[in-house]
């Protein structure tokens, strides 16, 4: 059974979006410690999910470990979603779209090591 969407919760009323906040919301009652969550622009937040995006550049660091809630921003790259092919009317903004899992955290010293493992196929990767 699929729970309402609260007003204002979500900028879309589809099935989709509702579908999604009753499996977070489920997810989030059953969790003892909340989850955390990165927000980003789409289209990131969208290939992050779907594993295209395998690494996050950030210049922030966290001891952080494990699965987290991956919130699209409101905001959406339009030229890099047009440059991929992605039609960013078709993007969800301003909810929750999935999980992500951080299981290690690298600093690269220089761009040849970046392009080095972004051909590598890893989960997701944070990297300083």
């Amino acid at each position: 059974m699929v729970q309402q969407v609260p007003e204002g919760m979500c900028s879309r009323e589809d099935g989709l979006q509702q579908q999604l906040y009753s499996f977070v919301h489920s997810f989030i009652k059953i969790r003892i410690a909340p989850l955390k969550c990165l927000s980003l622009k789409q289209p990131y937040a969208e290939l992050l999910i779907s594993g295209k995006k395998t690494i996050e550049l950030r210049n922030w660091t966290t001891k952080f470990r494990g699965k987290f809630l991956i919130h699209a921003s409101k905001k959406v790259d339009k030229e890099r979603s047009e440059s991929l092919g992605i039609n960013h009317q078709n993007l969800i903004r301003g909810a929750l779209i999935g999980t992500a899992n951080l299981y290690d955290i690298k600093q690269y010293m220089s761009k040849a090591e970046l392009e080095k493992d972004k051909s590598k196929n890893t989960i997701c990767s944070w990297v300083q």
